[in-house]
């Protein structure tokens, strides 16, 4: 099988990355300083020592959220940066700069999958143990045990604090920075979320499409070790631009429903949009850049085969390239999505009864893609196409098995029988 592997593009984000990591160090540093501010004119009154209400102050807030966002090697950078800030920051605190990396660093280890909001309170209590193991350990003494002890307590109350705030300021931030976190992610998940039910309600063949094509293509993502979570949800979506026409794509169409005579530009025109309108709707509904690319990239710039068959067929020329847009998948999630998609849509119309059957049409399916150069810029090695492959014709034959027929008694009502030939 030919080599698919390529280096994917560079990410285009860096520059509000950055931006995103300078306002927020920005903002700990101003809220540290003022803080400081409280503790000294406010704080007395509350009958906390110093030492405990500096404690409180929450250390994580802004790695916590980063971490959701941006993943670990933003959060490293920040959180370096806020430890240097936060420890030049008058009037200079023993070991808050050595606080703010245990709690960042704990943070991070402990939000691997964040795939609840449970979590990202329980990553702000190890936070908030880490800082107070900083700040017990390196007590010098000079002060009472109890002070010690109190603010040990405050810390990890801080801690528990910044995956409050991490969580209430979630949505603002992510709105303000194009940015989805994996919260959102499971939220698209519902069914209850609107363009979800938009798409059952106005489109349920492509629904039906699109959920097969996501639990193949989380079945794919898990035996490679991508990521799962992302390409479920873009699995999901990767259509949800049909529901402008519904009634102009085969899988929801019926025997009673009417249907538009197009023609072949026409056609095409009806196929290009539902990549255009899906990345509007996708982006329109906050689920992001990353989502938006799983529609724009899942036929790549693959030809119509469909419709240059029936342009043969009628003789009739084009006015533009049998064509989709594109991009080609850009990443090994996106290339997933191509293939489940292809193997998907090709099992409905040849309908594989036998593993021996669905694993042919899968290994077809891949060796034509990587044929075409789909996948290029994916970076699916050959290793992991097979595994791929393997796990997807399992996955195929789950989904498009062929049920047996119930068997009937003897005395069942005429009326109640199964029509025959017609599979229960």
């Amino acid at each position: 099988m030919p080599s698919a592997r390529s280096r994917p593009p560079g990410p285009s984000s860096w520059r509000r990355t950055a931006l995103f990591l300078a306002l927020a160090a920005i903002v700990h540093v101003g809220g540290f300083y003022l803080w400081q501010l409280a503790v000294q004119h406010v704080f007395p009154w509350t009958g906390l020592g110093p030492l405990t209400s500096m404690a409180l102050f929450p250390i994580a807030a802004a790695p916590l959220y980063t971490r959701l966002a941006l993943g670990v090697r933003p959060t490293l950078l920040l959180s370096l940066l806020l430890a240097l800030l936060v420890h030049a920051t008058p009037p200079i605190l023993p070991m808050i700069g050595l606080q703010t990396i245990a709690a960042s660093l704990a943070g991070v280890l402990s939000l691997r999958s964040a795939t609840g909001r449970g979590a990202v309170v329980l990553a702000g209590l190890w936070a908030g143990l880490a800082s107070a193991a900083v700040l017990v350990l390196t007590n010098d003494f000079n002060l009472p045990i109890q002070s010690v002890i109190a603010g040990g307590v405050g810390a990890v109350l801080g801690g528990v604090l910044s995956g409050a705030l991490a969580l209430a300021f979630s949505p603002f931030i992510e709105r303000l920075f194009g940015h989805v976190t994996p919260l959102t992610l499971v939220e698209a998940l519902s069914y209850d979320h609107p363009l979800l039910r938009q798409l059952a309600t106005k489109a349920p063949g492509t629904f039906l499409h699109s959920t097969n094509v996501a639990v193949i293509c989380d079945a794919g993502a898990r035996a490679i070790g991508a990521d799962g979570l992302t390409t479920r949800v873009g699995a999901l979506y990767h259509d949800v631009g049909k529901t402008r026409a519904p009634q102009d794509f085969i899988e929801n169409q019926t025997a009673t429903g009417t249907y538009r005579d197009l023609s072949v530009d026409d056609i095409r025109e009806v196929l290009v949009d539902h990549v255009t309108e899906g990345v509007r709707l996708v982006l329109s509904h906050g689920l992001g850049e990353r989502i938006a690319d799983f529609v724009r990239e899942h036929h790549g710039t693959s030809e119509m085969r469909s419709l240059i068959a029936r342009a043969e067929r009628s003789g009739t020329p084009a006015s533009s390239p049998f064509r989709y847009p594109g991009p080609r998948p850009r990443s090994r999630e996106t290339g997933l999505l191509m293939l489940a998609d292809r193997v998907e849509a090709t099992a409905r119309a040849r309908r594989p009864e036998t593993p021996d059957e669905c694993l042919a049409l899968v290994r077809e399916i891949v060796d034509q893609t990587v044929a075409e150069q789909q996948l290029v810029h994916s970076g699916l090695t050959d290793d992991e196409l097979d595994l791929v492959e393997k796990v997807y014709a399992e996955v195929l034959h789950a989904v498009h098995h062929h049920r047996v027929g119930y068997r009937e008694p003897a005395d069942t009502p005429a009326r109640l029988r199964a029509v025959p030939g017609r599979q229960a």
